[in-house]
């Protein structure tokens, strides 16, 4: 920020847009936040006004025609556009307003003289005024003076939270940006994290939540998801009507599996990273016994190979946790209820032969287990056989092409 700003007071970023009570929200909300010490209120032809290209990205330009209506009808713009200027071009780019400015730029000239004799009424910032700063008064007027439907709503937030967010990493905002956000937008917390999760959605639930495919609480559950499991999710019910819940499930519990073998995954590498960490500590203790007799120097070195000791016995610890995590998340989507509706006694054959694998993988991490019971290893030798003519049937059937289902 430059010499042009000072410290904030409670009537931070307020234009001539605001509305009542907004200073004391804003001053909640960005304590830290400094403010610009120099804004005019002047008139500006239509023709120098820039659009902002981002407006367009962020709110759909939508009923134009019918606000350019009411405004000639009103004969007035009750809120000031806001803009600043763009050096060198006599030009000034906007910065909130942009419905109403393409509203205004629909007047034919008499239209517009008749109603702006001296210009456009705007509310200008200095050019060297913080971006985000713009961005955020923008967002929020936009929020507390229009009740817009949730998927307008939802951009706003999502606006708002990633100015927030800039602004805290930059030491000019509270850390708490969630509760501020919802002090001053009246939204649970709750219901404001459900906004700022949706942010991870695919483009095709996006299309979803706009046009009302799914609900805000939906979307939230289903933006958790990886991307390829929401793609997934979605081309299984393309066209179809929806989500249901059975299928929201079973991915979150799919997703579930995923970042528990993820996370065993990374555990295990840094086991190994671990083990060889007390490897080399023990080999420099046992040199050191060799080349010294200072028993300082050996018991510093004995501290070492504890203390690298320890943090392995806490990562196997956490090893255990995780794989008691992965158990727990397979034997949940083992469970659930499969809604397959096919014609062959609702027998689901990938669902089955995945939990399958997913046994035998338990198994084979844990052969000890099996090796000393033959009663376990003759029920291997039979479940073997079995499967071994049930791979054999299959193959027939395939070359028969009599493929039956039932």
């Amino acid at each position: 920020m430059d010499n042009g700003i000072k410290k904030k007071g409670k009537d931070m970023l307020m234009g001539a847009s605001s509305l009542t009570g907004r200073e004391m929200d804003i001053g909640r909300l960005i304590k830290k936040t400094r403010e610009v010490d120099c804004r005019n209120t002047m008139f500006i032809d239509r023709a120098d006004i820039i659009p902002n290209p981002e407006n367009e990205k962020r709110f759909p330009q939508v009923e134009i025609e019918e606000l350019s209506e009411w405004i000639y009808f009103r004969k007035r713009l009750y809120h000031d556009l806001i803009v600043v200027p763009v050096e060198g071009t006599g030009k000034y780019m906007l910065v909130d307003g942009e419905r109403r400015h393409r509203a205004i730029s629909l007047l034919d000239d008499r239209q517009y003289l008749e109603v702006f004799p001296m210009g456009v009424n705007c509310c200008v910032f200095p050019a060297s005024t913080d971006s985000t700063l713009l961005r955020l008064d923008s967002t929020l007027a936009n929020y507390l003076q229009r009740h817009t439907d949730v998927y307008l709503r939802r951009q706003e937030i999502l606006d708002m939270h990633e100015c927030l967010m800039d602004l805290r990493e930059r030491d000019m905002a509270d850390s708490d940006v969630i509760s501020h956000m919802s002090e001053i937008l009246g939204i649970k917390e709750k219901q404001l994290k459900r906004y700022i999760d949706t942010a991870c959605l695919i483009p095709e639930f996006e299309g979803m939540l706009r046009d009302s495919g799914i609900t805000l609480k939906e979307a939230a559950r289903i933006a958790l998801l990886d991307s390829d499991l929401q793609m997934s999710l979605y081309k299984k019910h393309s066209g179809k009507g929806g989500i249901t819940l059975s299928d929201l499930k079973e991915a979150e519990d799919a997703d579930h599996i995923r970042k528990a073998e993820q996370e065993l995954a990374a555990i295990s590498d840094s086991i190994d990273r671990h083990k060889e960490l007390c490897e080399a500590e023990a080999e420099r203790s046992r040199l050191l016994a060799e080349s010294t007799k200072d028993k300082e120097k050996i018991r510093r070195q004995e501290k070492k190979v504890l203390r690298a000791e320890q943090k392995l016995a806490k990562e196997e610890s956490r090893y255990c946790s995780a794989a008691e995590a992965l158990d727990a998340a397979r034997s949940a989507q083992a469970s659930a209820p499969k809604d397959t509706g096919n014609k062959t006694g609702d027998l689901d054959a990938a669902s089955v032969i995945s939990e399958i694998g997913i046994c035998l993988e338990r198994i084979e991490a844990c052969p000890g287990l099996v090796a000393g019971d033959d009663v376990l290893l003759e029920s291997m030798k039979d479940i073997s056989r079995r499967f071994s003519v049930l791979l054999e049937d299959c193959y027939k059937i395939q070359a028969s092409g009599n493929i039956c289902l039932g």
